[in-house]
């Protein structure tokens, strides 16, 4: 078995691990898979809420065929993972041209927390936007070794998809081809005129959601994940920026320089190249980001599509001075990372009581939608402001339509009633809690009903305590036609 082939079959048994250890665990969602669901039930639109819709189509055809809803939630996002890390490992060998190397290039994002725990954890459009960008950068290379009118029309198809996958991309496209254009090969193809090609191709498979995201623009929905503060203070922004690039890089580059610190010192290669254009660039665009709109901080995963490739130009600097073993010890330190993630997850759920903390994947939502089935809500109106709650509800009452203030809906569902839940220590205020709905449903929903708010328990999952999880529930009333029935 060549190491290409080694690489691949742990790929393929580790994402196997993973899926297996996912179903296993829970039968509770976390926010992400619960939007998944929540959206699944729209069916097909071209965008869901403030993200687009590539991931929820290609979700809805793995929900359609797998009947168990975690199964499909986990085989979605572990096919693009392991689809990203299989592109990576492609350009690092279109740049480096050595297996082992380029397995040491892949292997590296083992030392990326957002990509060998976050994204396994709870990220859905982010793993789907990196999967597009790792793509991206494999064509370019290709298109500069090879200018083929095929691979001019694979990156047309590719920045469609990249649009329909996550905004960031948009970013992510301009600021590579920005930083690549002082390369006399990258120019050369890019001013072809095949490139007005896969401009065209990337408009008409984006188009529909072009159209769609113009009408939303204003919505608060669409816009609810851009942080701004009140009083703006650079600096501080800054140092936030700063703090975050780090929780991303910081391990990998503490890792390399154990391992390779030696060589870094003695290389002579050190130079400008089309890499360290691209992340000097990337970081300059990000600072620029966070003035002009006065954010309060860069979320750590939004750093994925410009600094996954990081490890491409460490490697790179010091490829002459490498000793094989010394590669291979540094390959073995990164899949036993990766290994040591998969008791992370098991530990951080199953044992709540020595932690002290009770995660979502210990909170018992099958229990509580089993309750609400056995007291008849079954195809309801069910509000709830928690997003984890609402998927998992949604998945074990499909007759109901669960709904969030976050998540948009043209149209109020039919029901047989309107029922309201929260956590027990989350004290709100039923009308309040409707006002932050869209104007179209909560205008809809009788709130001045007297309403009886009761409390309920049930015990967390893994709890040798018995620890008990506290909600309550208000019902709002029935719909009119209910009533005269």
């Amino acid at each position: 078995m060549t190491a290409k082939q080694k690489l691949f079959s742990f790929l393929f048994v580790y994402s196997v691990l993973q899926i297996i250890l996912r179903v296993a665990i829970s039968d509770s969602l976390l926010p992400d898979e619960a939007e998944q669901i929540i959206n699944a039930h729209s069916g097909f639109e071209w965008g869901y809420g403030s993200e687009p819709p590539l991931y929820t189509w290609v979700q809805l055809i793995f929900l359609y065929l797998i009947p168990h809803k975690i199964l499909a939630l986990s085989l979605c996002k572990h096919l693009f993972l392991i689809t990203a890390y299989i592109f990576m490992f492609l350009a690092a060998k279109k740049v480096v041209e050595d297996d082992l190397l380029a397995i040491a290039i892949t292997c590296s994002l083992f030392f990326m927390p957002v990509i060998v725990y976050e994204a396994q954890r709870d990220l859905s459009h982010s793993v789907l936007l990196f999967t597009i960008s790792s793509l991206t950068l494999y064509l370019f290379l290709e298109l500069i070794a090879h200018p083929q009118t095929k691979i001019y029309l694979f990156i047309g198809i590719c920045v469609g998809l990249g649009f329909l996958s996550k905004y960031s991309y948009i970013l992510f496209i301009s600021v590579l081809i920005i930083s690549w254009l002082y390369d006399r090969d990258f120019r050369r193809v890019f001013l072809d005129k095949r490139t007005i090609l896969a401009i065209l191709i990337s408009l008409v498979i984006a188009c529909g959601h072009i159209v769609w995201a113009y009408q939303f623009l204003g919505d608060s929905n669409f816009t609810r994940k851009i942080q701004t503060v009140k009083e703006f203070s650079f600096l501080v922004s800054f140092g936030r920026t700063i703090v975050t690039f780090l929780s991303f890089t910081a391990i990998f580059i503490a890792v390399f320089l154990l391992f390779f610190f030696k060589e870094l010192r003695h290389s002579r290669e050190i130079k400008w190249n089309k890499f360290l254009s691209f992340h000097l660039v990337s970081f300059a665009v990000l600072l620029l980001i966070v003035f002009v709109f006065e954010l309060k901080k860069i979320k750590t995963r939004w750093y994925l599509p410009f600094y996954f490739c990081l490890p491409l130009y460490t490697f790179i600097l010091i490829q002459k001075d490498l000793l094989r073993k010394k590669l291979k010890c540094y390959i073995a330190a990164a899949i036993l990372a990766a290994i040591s993630i998969l008791f992370v997850f098991i530990l951080r759920t199953a044992i709540p009581d020595i932690t002290g903390r009770y995660r979502r994947l210990n909170l018992p939502m099958r229990n509580m939608a089993e309750f609400f089935l056995q007291k008849k809500y079954d195809n309801f109106l069910i509000i709830v402001e928690n997003r984890s709650m609402a998927g998992t509800l949604q998945m074990y009452m499909p007759n109901s339509r669960v709904i969030t203030p976050e998540i948009q809906w043209k149209n109020l569902p039919k029901h047989g009633g309107v029922l309201a839940i929260w956590e027990k220590d989350e004290k709100i205020d039923i009308e309040g809690f409707l006002k932050k709905l869209p104007p179209h449903i909560s205008q809809k929903v009788n709130a001045s009903l007297k309403t009886k708010v009761q409390q309920f328990s049930a015990n967390y999952k893994y709890s040798e305590k018995k620890a008990h999880y506290e909600y309550s529930v208000a019902f709002l009333g029935k719909q009119k036609q209910q009533n005269e029935k």
